[in-house]
């Protein structure tokens, strides 16, 4: 009756998601947020369900309009190698969050779920962590928490050392939202490239991925 679509409806509320979710990451403390962290879960899957304007914000927030996005307006403007990662990171943050909110996961939930599917063989713990810069104990804790939701399963092969990482069906919805945000993360940073641009970008991408990999090899 109002015009609206299936898939307008859905891209409404995932922003709506992440810019609510933006607000009280940035409007509540570290320790309040961790805290708080399901209750704006289910405040904000509460609204994707019944469609319903958003209720009464929660106590100790701030009015609209007066939060920022949980960025380092320096490091965003600087123009070093450090800030080079910062930016990319976040970027991908922003299109990995709003996955890891509509599946009651923690961020770094949904990173190694996405370092998995880049996997072409079996590894070691460490080398599961080192690939997406997590320290060891974290990232097994992650994995206990993945196991437990049966999103993945784990097997060892004959190295003793060496686990072999299998999805289950359970994690499918979240590896369709995974291709999607990924596809989104590489679009973000070719808007307005001609095609010609987006050739020659990845003409140089590929140079540069060489070198690297002929120094580190």
């Amino acid at each position: 009756s109002q015009s609206m679509n299936i898939s307008k409806t859905i891209k409404m509320k995932l922003m709506v998601f992440e810019y609510y979710n933006n607000f009280y990451k940035e409007v509540l403390s570290d320790d309040d947020y961790e805290q708080k962290r399901l209750q704006v879960y289910r405040f904000l899957t509460d609204f994707a369900n019944d469609g319903t304007v958003l209720p009464t914000l929660l106590p100790s927030t701030k009015k609209l309009g007066e939060e920022h996005i949980n960025v380092n307006q320096e490091l965003l403007q600087k123009d070093d190698i450090l800030a080079d990662f910062y930016r990319a990171r976040k970027l991908l943050d922003y299109y990995l969050e709003p996955i890891a909110i509509r599946n009651e996961l923690e961020l770094n939930d949904i990173k190694i779920l996405l370092g998995f599917k880049q996997l072409s063989s079996a590894k070691s713990i460490s080398e599961l962590a080192d690939s997406i810069g997590m320290p060891r104990h974290l990232y097994f804790s992650i994995i206990q928490k993945l196991i437990q939701r049966k999103f993945i399963k784990l097997d060892r092969i004959k190295n003793p050392k060496q686990v072999s990482v299998s999805y289950l069906e359970e994690a499918n919805s979240i590896l369709h939202e995974l291709e999607y945000a990924e596809k989104n993360f590489i679009q973000a940073q070719l808007i307005n490239f001609t095609d010609e641009e987006k050739n020659k970008y990845q003409e140089l991408s590929n140079k540069i991925k060489n070198n690297i990999q002929n120094i580190l090899s």
